[in-house]
Parts: structure tokens; C-alpha cells; sequence
């Protein structure tokens, strides 16, 4: 028969009774992302394709005829009056948005509620408003993305109960506030004007982005020069829909979540969850530092405010109000440094139950110490050696089974008593009988002992305490010392360490039905084992013994010293009838559960702080009731951060080796990609981690100059797993970061390599997608231009910011029928001019496919398939973490305080440093370029786009001999002589002609960019610093590059070539 254990790591093993029993996940989680797919499970509301389980399907009627629940992928947790999308099931249709909201959700007030259809100028029946009057009336927000606003768009409430004149007074009635309440204002017409056009769905976007910027107001310098606009309405607060064509094939309306539902145990855990004052100081900062950021038109301005100046304010509002969260987090006391080191002088031990306060000056002979062994049949001899220069005021040998007392000190005295009860009754009766006798101003300390201390006789893993250690400890605060050092326990692969510490509920049910153990031929009487008492709570109650709060500590193995201070605080008619109780027999159940309590009777409960943190640093409970049943663990941690590219791991790394002596203290180990110096930090170098990982495959995939990183340094892992093993072996746990972990096919082999004694936490960033392919297409360009080697080999159809970005998400934009140049697009067989085609063409193309829209992009580094790699290996999936980038202000304070398990001392320096640059710096964030209204490129940008162009179009020529290394060199001595050829000439770089992203494209990228914080952070996409944020902010976006065909053809901009340069060759 086997036992199963289950580990908070979410595995079963299958181990034999002989080693031992179960292990239960106790500890409170934390609130952080786990990023858990599960097969075959999508984001809330999946729809089964099926006819039998309601198969979704489009007519052509018009909005508003039935309430159903919204079939759309992104937001499937509401009811909706969508006829273009609706299911077959006719019990799945209601009439009235109540009927809906009560059958789906089971609720009215709080449903989330929906009308897709625009409000016409058809009266109704005693109307009292008119709804389509946008810009009139205010009312709370009936979109989804932005529930707990105020608003004054035309998609209004039915009861004219629920429209206000004024913003404030929606606010009060809505949501009893002013100050602090959300609100925006809609981008209408006229207001007041009747909407005459018949109800319809949301328009689609049919305008596409033209090559060419269309006529503008003029710039300062010279009349006319043209400016790129945007068609995407900038105050929009939700994407306008793409058009859903009548053939789209219903699967495609099924957006898969990747962890849009957590599993069961992290619910359970959530819902219960009680973390520290320090987590969620910083938590709190960070959710209401979101909220402020959200907050579009505040209603202290009044409604003619610009956004410009709301958001100036608003910036200084967010300062204060996380500067203030920061500042009560520098300050905060930090109780317990922590409770497995020697850092700390209040917690250092405390896992143990070895907390050494007794002072270092202190000698033997400072305590006083009385002796008590119960004797059985084995020698003493060793007690003369073993007292040696202590202070012994008395020594007492209580002998029970007949045998002659052999080798005991001239100064001891031998007592005879009934062999019963064993050790446990001895000490019961020595207190009962002769501590009476001793001065009640006697300050001495007990040492209980066993005649018998070897390690044959050890019944636990651990080793034996020396004399001094028990007097001292005993002696100290803590008034009681363990004999037994417990060392780490392992099943199977995997180690974890006991605590001195037991969760009380779990302990309290302890139960032992026989105990055979006797190795050393004791005499059995015939008193049966078994206790009238069926668990170590009935006895404990038995004896009025109180627990004192949710862990009690325990001492194994009978022997123990403890003050005679805390001995007197039971009163001698307790230590009476527990003598008493002992006493049914020489092998009984009562003896067990006395063991377990000897350290509950004596020692000095811990303080409230001080459980706080044991709980903290706990990963579980052991369960085990032949053994440490109830006792807290704790696995050993590898916190492995996976540095996606653009998510500021630089950043990071750095932070890690300046907080390295934080971090010990902490008790972690480091090892950081790029920052090896052994003489300094002592860790190993793992520069190339990544590439002990990969495949030949994967080696072949780089770029000639980067084929040297490829090579996996014969040293490198050894060294490495020697530096994990020994943080296991010094209890500490690791941090191991390096960005090239997060490429394709690593995973598999990372996992294999890993030891499986460690509890692996994988990190990933999250940064929203349309901001980090535009820094990744930053870092890509830079490389691109340092390490060239040959001008033919150019990505010349990917070099510009839209090349980039359509190369990469061509599936995405274009489905399944795109040409190598990234189009959907076949060309004419004659010259004839194709432009108009063209643009027909992608005018009125579906973008639509057969797959996911999230999985539809081409950059597999991106968070979203890094962590949908790892997820897939069952050795990351139950820890995989996913943090945002977008919901604190840094990611250094995030990482110590919210990711890594008690990282009290780097999280305070963390949020100390961070304090500080906020109180020397603006609170404004770093802007992209792509946001500025007039010119949204970078001007280097600008010239190393006309160079590139340059040379494909053979208007820049290079020495045909020009050697391999100086292309770089020759590419950047253009780049040079172009950008001083526009500051000679006082031609502005905003003069010329820009090609943006169409229309289409920018609505394809918008809501891929939406699927992505879906599925990767369901719960902040539902905020409002989620979803209606990122559309907030990707309306202010343009995606465009200079028009670098109409530079090349336009004798304009030929100065620019005018004075270029060639190198000559070597």
C-alpha cells in the first residue's frame, strides 16, 4: 500500500509508508498572476461550436431585438443586445436586460450590461429625455471596458431616473462621491442634435491609412507642408470594432484566454489570503497609483477643462499619492529580518526554535544547573565529561527498570521509581516532587535528559545539542532549548526543511494507534497503548493545557532544558496530574502526546510578529503522524526571472548585484546574466546559460556574429549547480536571472537541468504589446546597423517602424493568403499603374483567419508565448508569474516586494531608492515618440531610413571591395553626412512625407494588443487601468514612418545625397 504526498509544488508522489506521510499546502498565496493555462479551457464564456450547445451564428436583423450573453470573445461576462452575433439556443434570449442579467449571472444590480446598438429619434412612449442626444445628458458609462464612470455619450440608460444635467451629480448619485469619481466626456457632434440614421451595430473601419499625409495646418516654416492625421478617434474610450464579415467562420469568434480562469487551488487560496503589511502597502500604492492614472476628465476642473491641463494636474495627484504609499513603506518597522539566519537577532532562529539570545560575553559558569536523567539500563559514564565545567547545583538519576546505575558522577543522586511512563513520567514526577524544594528566588535551569544521548538512540533526523547551547538558550528569553538540531527532510527528489514550529489545528489531531519501536530491549509491560484519549487535542483538553495561538513549537527526542521560570508558571497540582496520567503503563499513547508538549508547557510563546513571519516562510504543513506531524516546511525557492526582450531586465540586473548584500540577509543567492565579477559577488558566471540549453536547431537560427554566444562553456553548469547545491545546504534560496531563457525551445532542457529539490518560480514580464514591438524594433535596428557585413543583405523590406511591424504581425493583418512582402496583394501582369487596387484591395480585406488573434503575431519573445512555453512544462506551470510592467512605477520595487517571498530588507532599500528618485525627478512617464501629435518619429529614425533606401534604390553606392567589418562604418559615415545635410539646410525633418499604418491595421494591432493583457492579466484588463487605459493610450499612438519612395522621387530632398562619402577599401 502506498501513501500520496501532496507537494505545493502540485505534485503527487507516490511514496512507501516506510519513509513517511503527506504534505498539505497551508501557506497563503500570493496575489500575484500565476499564468496557469489549462486545455481546452478559454477565457470565461467559451462557446461550444456545436448545434446542441448552442452554435453561434450571424443574421442580418437589426440591434435591440433580443438580450443574450455576449458571444464576443474579449468581453464574454455580459448581456448584450447584439443580434449580428446571438445563439441559436431561443432560451438563451431574453426580452428585457433584467431577464438576461437574472438567468446568466444570477443577478441584476452589479450585471454588466451592454447596448451595442446607437439610439435613434424614434419617440417612445411619454418620453422624458431624449437618448439620442450625446453631449447633453451625463449618466454612468454603460461600456463594459469602463464600467465605474460617468459619462455623457449617446448610449444611455433606459430609466430616465438614471440621467443627470451635470457631472456631479452623477457622480454623487452613482457611486456618493465627487471627489475621486471617474469621468469622461464623449467626442460628440453638436449636442442636443437628434440622430437620425436608423439603429446600427458600431461602424466599422473601412478609411485606411494613406501613403501620403493628407494636407494639414501648415508649419511655421514653409507654407503648405503636409501632416500626417489620424482617422482613430483619440477619445474614444473602447476600439471601434473591425467589421465581422457574414462568412467569418463561427470558431474564429473564440478567443482563447491563456489565464482568464485560475485553477481551484489558487481561488482558494486568494479568497482566504491574509498577506503582510509590507506586500500590501506596496499593493495598495500600486492599485490606487492605476485608478488616479485612469481618470480622463476629473470634475474639479469642470467640463470645459483641456485634457492637457487634467492631465498635468493628474500627474501630480499620482506623484503624491504614491510617493505617500512609498514613504509609509521606507518607514515601515521590519519586525523579523528574517527567521533562518544569523542576521537577525529577534527572528535569526526562530525556524528552528534556536534563537540565540543569551549574551556572547557570558561564560559556563554564569547559570545555574540542575540535572535530571532518566535511567533505564544504559551507562552514564559519559555525564562527567558531558558537565564539565558548568555550574551543576544538582544532579538527580531517576532509575526504572532494575538496572544498576553504571559510571555515575560521586555528586548525583539515584532515585528509584516504577518503570512507567517511560522519560516523560520521570521529568513529570522530578517536577512535581523536587522542584518544590528549591528556593522560589532560583534562577537556575533544568536540563532534562535520557541515560542514553548517542546518535543510535536518535529517533529523528538531527543531531544532539552540546550542553552550553541548552543552558544558554534556556537561560535566555526563550526559557527552553531543544536537545535536538533538526536537519532537512527528504522524500524522494525532493528536500524541503521542518520547522520547530507546528500549525496547532494540524498537531491537535496527532494519533497513534501502536508503537513498536524498541531497539534497546526495554521490558513491556502488558498496559495497552491505546489512550482513552483518541488525539493529542482530547489530552491536551483533558489537562486544561491551552495552545497559545495558530503554531505551537515542539521538541522531539526527550531531551530538553528549560528555566525554572517558565516551569513555575504551571502550577505543581498541573505537573501532579500529568505525573499521574503518565503513569497507566511503561509503552502508552500518553507518553507521545507528553513529548509533544514539553516545549508547548515551557517555553515562551513567540510574539504575534513573530508567527506572522514562520507563516510567512512556510510553504506548507507536514503531514506525517509516525513523525513531525503538523510541523511547518519549507521548500527551497529558485526564483528564475525569464527576461523577455524590452521588459527592462538591464534594469533589473542591476538592481540585483547593488541589493546583493540585502538579498543575503534575506536569504537568497544571485546569479545575474552580464554582471559576473567572482572576485567581488562570489557567484558564478551564467552568461551563457541559455546556450547549454539550446539545440543545434536553435544555434543554427543566429546571425553569423552572434555564433560565439552560442557555445555552452564546458565550466558553466557544473559551476552553476555547485552554487545551487550549497545555497541548499545554507538554507537559502536563489535568484537566477538571464533574458536569453526566454527563447524558443528552452524550457524543456532548463527543466531537465534544474534540480529537482528546488521549487522553480518563473518570472515573466508583461509590457503591452504595441509599446514593446517598438522597443524591440529599436533594439533590433541598432543591431542591425552595427553588425551589418553586406549591403545586398539588408532587410531592406523590414528595416522602417511599419515595415517592422507588418512584417511580424502579417498573419495578423492580412490572414492566411499574404505574399513574401508582407501583403495580400498580387500584382497586375502589365505596368499599368496598380495603386487604386491597391488600395481597393486593402480597403476591403478581411483580416480575419482560423486562429486565435494572440497567436496570430510572429515574435515569439514576446510574454505571451514565452510564458505559453513554459507553461507548457510541468515543472513551471504551477509557479509561472506573470508581472506588469503597467501597474507600478518600478520594477525593482515590484520585484523585491511582490515577487521574491520575504525579501524584507532589498524590498525597504528597494522602496527607499525609489522614494528618493521620485522626491529629484518628474512623475511623468517616459513618453514614446509615437504619441507626439506632430511628428512621431524618432529623427534618427528619419536619416537612417533614407539611408537604407538610399542604397537599395542604388542612389548610394559602396566601394564593391569595401571589406565585410567597415560596411558598418560606411552606413553610419552616411547617416552622418544626411543628418548634417538637413542641418545645413534648415529643412525640418517634419517636412517630410510620412506612410503611417492603415486604418485596418491599427485596429488589428489594437485588439491583439487587448487579447494579450486578456489573457495574460484578466483581472487588471478588467480595471480601469486595463483595458479602457491601453485604449486610451493607443489612441494617442501613430504608427508611421518617412515615405522613403517619395523622398528617393522627389528632386526636393536630392541634397540630401549630395554630399555622401565612400570609403575605400583596405
Amino acid at each position: 500500500m502506498k501513501m500520496k504526498y501532496l507537494l505545493p509544488a502540485s505534485v503527487l508522489l507516490s511514496i512507501s509508508t516506510a519513509h513517511a506521510g503527506n504534505l498539505r499546502q497551508a501557506k497563503n498565496l500570493k496575489e500575484w498572476r500565476l499564468f496557469d493555462p489549462k486545455a481546452g479551457k478559454a477565457s470565461g464564456g467559451v462557446i461550444p461550436l456545436d448545434a446542441k450547445a448552442g452554435k453561434s451564428t450571424r443574421i442580418a436583423t437589426s440591434c435591440g431585438l433580443f438580450w443574450h450573453r455576449s458571444l464576443s470573445s474579449l468581453n464574454p461576462n455580459l448581456c448584450t443586445n447584439d443580434d449580428v452575433l446571438r445563439p441559436d439556443d431561443p432560451s438563451k434570449l431574453y426580452s428585457t436586460v433584467e431577464e438576461c442579467c437574472k438567468a446568466e449571472f444570477g443577478k441584476v444590480h452589479g450585471c454588466n450590461v451592454y447596448n451595442v446598438c446607437r439610439p435613434t429619434s424614434k419617440p417612445s412612449p411619454a418620453p422624458t429625455k431624449r437618448k439620442s442626444d450625446c453631449g447633453v445628458f451625463w449618466h454612468r458609462s454603460l461600456s463594459p471596458l469602463n464600467p465605474n464612470a460617468c459619462t455623457d455619450d449617446g448610449n444611455l440608460p433606459d430609466d430616465p431616473s438614471k440621467l443627470y444635467s451635470t457631472v456631479q451629480e452623477c457622480c454623487i448619485a452613482e457611486f456618493g462621491k465627487v471627489h475621486g469619481c471617474n469621468a469622461f466626456k464623449a467626442s460628440c457632434g453638436e449636442p442636443g442634435t437628434d440622430e437620425t440614421n436608423p439603429p446600427t451595430c458600431p461602424p466599422t473601419r473601412t478609411a485606411p491609412r494613406t501613403t501620403s499625409p493628407t494636407p494639414s495646418v501648415p508649419d511655421s516654416g514653409e507654407e503648405g507642408t503636409a501632416r500626417p492625421t489620424r482617422t482613430l478617434s483619440p477619445t474614444s474610450l473602447a476600439p471601434t470594432p473591425l467589421a465581422e464579415p457574414e462568412s467569418r467562420p463561427p470558431s474564429t469568434l473564440l478567443r482563447k484566454s491563456l489565464a482568464e480562469r485560475l485553477n481551484d487551488f489558487y481561488e482558494s487560496g486568494n479568497a482566504t489570503q491574509n498577506r503582510d503589511e509590507l506586500r500590501g502597502a506596496l499593493e495598495i500604492a500600486g492599485n490606487e497609483f492605476g485608478e488616479l492614472e485612469d481618470v480622463i476628465v476629473s470634475t474639479i476642473h469642470g467640463l470645459d477643462a483641456t485634457a492637457t491641463s487634467v492631465s498635468q494636474e493628474l500627474n501630480v495627484n499620482i506623484f503624491t499619492t504614491y510617493t505617500e504609499k512609498l514613504e509609509s513603506l521606507d518607514q515601515h518597522e521590519m519586525k523579523c529580518k528574517c527567521v533562518n539566519c544569523a542576521e537577525d537577532s529577534l527572528c535569526g532562529g526562530l525556524w528552528k526554535g534556536i534563537i540565540d539570545h543569551y549574551d556572547e560575553d557570558a561564560t559556563d559558569q554564569d547559570v545555574q544547573i540542575h540535572v535530571v536523567v532518566s535511567h533505564c539500563k544504559s551507562a552514564v559514564d559519559w555525564l562527567g565529561e558531558f558537565t564539565q565545567g558548568f555550574r551543576i547545583q544538582s544532579l538527580h538519576i531517576i532509575s526504572k527498570c532494575g538496572y544498576p546505575v553504571v559510571g555515575a558522577p560521586h555528586s548525583s543522586t539515584i532515585i528509584e521509581l516504577p518503570n512507567v511512563g517511560r522519560c516523560d513520567h520521570t521529568y513529570a514526577w522530578y517536577i512535581s516532587n523536587l522542584l518544590s524544594d528549591l528556593s522560589p528566588t532560583d534562577e537556575a535551569v533544568v536540563v532534562f535528559l535520557k541515560d542514553d544521548i548517542s546518535y543510535e538512540n536518535m529517533h529523528q533526523l538531527g543531531e544532539w545539542s552540546e550542553l552550553k547551547h541548552l543552558s544558554r538558550l534556556a537561560s535566555s528569553k526563550q526559557g527552553f532549548a531543544c536537545g535536538i538540531n533538526s536537519i532537512d527532510v527528504s522524500f524522494s527528489q525532493n528536500r524541503f526543511s521542518l520547522s520547530a514550529f507546528h500549525e496547532t489545528a494540524t498537531l491537535s489531531t496527532f494519533a497513534m494507534d501502536s508503537y513498536q519501536r524498541n531497539r534497546k530491549g526495554y521490558t513491556l509491560d502488558s498496559t495497552e497503548f491505546k489512550s482513552q484519549f483518541e488525539t493529542l487535542g482530547s489530552w491536551w483538553k483533558s489537562l486544561e493545557i491551552e495552545p497559545v495561538g495558530d503554531l505551537t513549537p515542539v521538541c522531539f527526542g526527550g531531551v530538553f532544558a528549560a528555566s525554572l521560570t517558565n516551569i513555575r508558571k504551571k502550577s505543581q497540582e498541573f505537573w501532579h496530574a500529568l505525573e499521574i496520567n503518565l503513569s497507566r503503563g511503561n509503552n502508552i499513547q500518553e507518553g507521545h502526546y507528553a513529548e509533544r508538549s514539553w516545549a508547548l508547557l515551557m517555553s515562551t510563546p513567540p510574539e504575534s510578529f513573530q508567527v506572522r513571519a514562520l507563516i510567512e516562510h512556510s510553504d506548507g504543513v507536514y503531514i506525517n503522524m509516525f513523525s513531525m506531524h503538523g510541523a511547518l516546511m519549507q521548500l527551497p525557492k529558485l526564483f528564475l526571472h525569464i527576461g523577455a526582450k524590452a521588459t527592462s531586465t538591464e534594469t533589473l540586473s542591476t538592481s540585483l548585484i547593488a541589493h546583493m548584500s540585502d538579498l543575503n540577509s534575506d536569504g537568497y543567492r544571485v546569479a545575474v546574466h552580464g554582471k559576473y565579477d567572482s572576485a567581488e559577488h562570489g557567484c558564478p558566471n551564467i552568461d551563457r546559460l541559455a546556450s547549454c540549453m539550446w539545440s543545434d536547431q536553435i544555434k543554427q537560427s543566429f546571425p553569423d556574429y552572434m555564433r560565439e554566444a552560442t557555445v555552452c562553456p564546458d565550466e558553466l553548469l557544473p559551476s552553476l549547480s555547485h552554487y545551487m547545491k550549497k545555497a541548499v545546504n545554507d538554507h537559502k534560496d536563489m535568484v537566477i536571472l538571464n533574458p536569453w531563457l526566454s527563447r524558443r525551445g528552452t524550457a524543456n532542457s532548463l527543466a531537465l537541468y534544474l534540480d529537482s529539490v528546488w521549487e522553480v518560480h518563473a518570472v515573466i514580464y508583461y509590457r503591452r504589446y504595441y509599446e514593446w514591438i517598438t522597443l524591440v524594433f529599436e533594439e533590433w535596428k541598432s543591431e542591425v546597423l552595427e553588425h551589418a557585413q553586406n549591403f545586398d543583405r539588408m532587410p531592406f523590406s523590414s528595416f522602417r517602424y511599419i515595415d517592422f511591424i507588418r512584417e511580424y504581425n502579417k498573419r495578423l493583418f492580412y490572414g492566411k493568403d499574404v505574399m513574401e512582402d508582407g501583403y495580400p496583394i498580387r500584382s497586375f501582369g502589365s505596368q499599368a499603374d496598380t495603386r487604386h487596387a491597391e488600395e481597393t484591395i486593402v480597403h476591403h480585406f478581411d483580416p480575419s483567419s482560423n486562429s486565435n488573434v494572440e497567436d496570430l503575431t510572429d515574435l515569439t519573445d514576446y510574454t505571451y508565448f514565452v510564458a505559453q512555453e513554459y507553461s507548457s512544462n510541468p515543472r513551471f506551470r504551477r509557479h509561472l508569474t506573470i508581472v506588469n510592467s503597467h501597474d507600478h512605477q518600478s520594477i525593482e520595487t515590484d520585484f523585491f516586494c511582490s515577487v521574491l517571498h520575504d525579501a524584507h530588507n532589498a524590498c525597504k532599500a528597494a522602496a527607499h531608492e525609489e522614494l528618493a528618485a521620485l522626491e529629484h525627478a518628474s512623475a511623468e512617464k517616459n513618453v514614446f515618440v509615437q504619441t507626439h501629435p506632430n511628428f512621431p518619429i524618432l529623427n534618427k529614425h528619419v536619416v537612417q531610413d533614407i539611408v537604407v533606401a538610399g542604397v537599395k534604390s542604388g542612389r548610394l553606392h559602396a566601394d564593391p571591395n569595401l571589406h565585410s567589418d567597415d560596411v558598418p562604418l560606411q552606413l553610419d559615415l552616411w547617416i552622418q553626412q544626411v543628418r548634417n545635410a538637413f542641418n545645413q539646410s534648415g529643412t525640418l525633418a517634419a517636412d517630410l512625407p510620412l506612410e503611417c499604418l492603415y486604418n485596418f491595421e491599427v485596429g488589428r494591432l489594437l485588439e491583439v494588443s487587448l487579447a494579450y493583457e486578456l489573457s495574460l492579466l484578466p483581472k487588471f484588463y478588467n480595471s480601469t487601468a486595463g483595458a479602457p487605459n491601453l485604449v486610451q493610450d493607443f489612441n494617442n499612438w501613430q504608427f508611421c514612418s518617412v515615405d522613403t519612395d517619395k523622398v528617393l522621387n522627389d528632386a526636393k530632398w536630392d541634397f540630401l545625397f549630395n554630399s555622401t562619402t565612400v570609403l575605400s577599401s583596405r
